[in-house]
């Protein structure tokens, strides 16, 4: 009995030993397009391979030709899915997938990547990567890419996730009034001050100059109306901030896409 449960269990170690070791053999960097050159490919993938290894995710990025048919989005959810990307039992990882032939990008998310890079923090993203793409500036584009996940997931590890849409902290805000309220005191005592011969009158004819207004002409103007607003259905979010979608193979995704 002994030996049947020795046997078992290092049948399980060494299939683990595999998987681990397919998971660890997953180029980060796939370059189909060639879009940099070798060595700085390799410096690229090290600091994926790096960043990946520091917080147990998948940081990965990856340049194609075509479509083959599908949206971005669905391209970079099954690239990520179907190769077999993403660690642990959830898959955490993130993709960044670019499109040479329509120019387009994908950012696919999955596991606790969905949470780390919320809709608020990609946009972030997009804002500081996406200019250089489009400037074909790629391995200044993809080195920023991941100088961006790595600060994303250290705050996550660290306890103190960013989320760029997170409300101004409760603190702030009587610190705020009272420093409003002293900067309007000396504001409005300056303008005072000057206003030495200025003395207040009991009617406002002293105000008017006799004849000053003629009407010569008149009309009506219509000035309100009433407007109806509904509420636009938002998207299904998680509890991060992020929108998810589940992929053909049936997995929930994060993530956002553009032109570039």
């Amino acid at each position: 009995m002994k030996r049947k449960i020795t046997a078992a269990v290092l049948v399980l170690i060494l299939v683990l030993s595999a998987v681990t070791a397919f998971a660890e053999s997953l180029p980060l960097f796939v370059d189909e397009e060639n879009l940099i050159s070798d060595s700085q490919g390799a410096e690229l993938s090290q600091r994926l391979e790096k960043v990946s290894r520091d917080y147990e995710c998948d940081v990965v990025i990856v340049t194609v030709s075509s479509l083959q048919g599908k949206t971005v989005t669905e391209y970079a959810d099954d690239y990520f899915d179907y190769q077999g990307y993403g660690q642990g039992a959830s898959g955490d990882g993130i993709l960044l997938l670019v499109c040479m032939q329509q120019r387009e990008y994908a950012i696919s998310t999955k596991g606790k990547c969905i949470n780390v890079f919320t809709d608020a923090n990609l946009r972030y993203m997009e804002d500081r990567f996406v200019g250089y793409l489009s400037d074909g500036e790629y391995n200044d584009a993809f080195n920023e890419f991941v100088t961006l996940c790595d600060g994303f997931l250290e705050k996550a590890a660290s306890g103190r996730p960013y989320d760029s849409g997170q409300p101004l902290s409760l603190i702030w805000i009587p610190i705020s009034l009272v420093i409003g309220f002293v900067l309007a005191l000396i504001i409005t005592g300056a303008m005072k001050g000057r206003l030495k011969t200025v003395h207040m009158q009991s009617a406002a004819d002293n105000y008017v100059r006799a004849d000053s207004m003629q009407i010569t002409r008149s009309s009506d103007v219509f000035l309100y109306a009433n407007v109806s607003k509904h509420k636009r259905p938002e998207n299904n979010s998680s509890s991060g901030g992020s929108s998810t979608h589940v992929s053909s193979s049936g997995s929930t995704h994060g993530g956002s896409h553009g032109r570039f």
